[in-house]
């Protein structure tokens, strides 16, 4: 695959994970629970096979100039569509009561996103049901250290 080709793969995919969530949304509306968790995780598949190809689409060529402006903008998006898909995903999971599954998503949230908020959240509500207090209070003073930086 050309770098061309491989930058028009990786905006299509980000288009496919865009509408994906849409579909995470309306399946949540309707109840069709099983139908929301695979469309989340198609979601994730694509939004992390774009990512490379999109951040080589965006390398400064030799004059300083960006390659290729539109992937710019793709990759911007990069963030909120993929803490959105963890966060289903781990919502997904603890609603089947899989805690541990819950757990590992929420963690590579936090491990893709480590100055997001609303991940490190998202992992000590999970740990606070598991009932980790001890782990969940070190994801809080996370937190606490996140915002007076902000």
């Amino acid at each position: 695959c050309d770098g061309a080709s491989s930058t028009l793969r990786a905006k299509a995919m980000m288009n496919l994970a865009i509408v994906k969530q849409h579909y995470v949304r309306d399946c949540i509306q309707t109840q069709a629970i099983s139908q929301a968790k695979q469309h989340a995780t198609e979601c994730a598949a694509y939004l992390d096979e774009a990512k490379p190809l999109l951040e080589q689409a965006v390398r400064e060529g030799s004059d300083g100039s960006i390659i290729d402006t539109e992937a710019v903008q793709y990759l911007q998006r990069f963030k909120p569509l993929r803490l959105g898909a963890h966060k289903y995903l781990a919502q997904f999971h603890a609603g089947e009561g899989n805690l541990e599954a819950s757990e590992e998503e929420s963690r590579k949230a936090t491990d893709t996103f480590p100055d997001d908020l609303s991940a490190w959240n998202l992992l000590g509500r999970v740990l606070e049901v598991q009932g980790k207090q001890d782990e969940a209070k070190i994801v809080m003073e996370k937190m606490v250290a996140l915002r007076q930086q902000q």
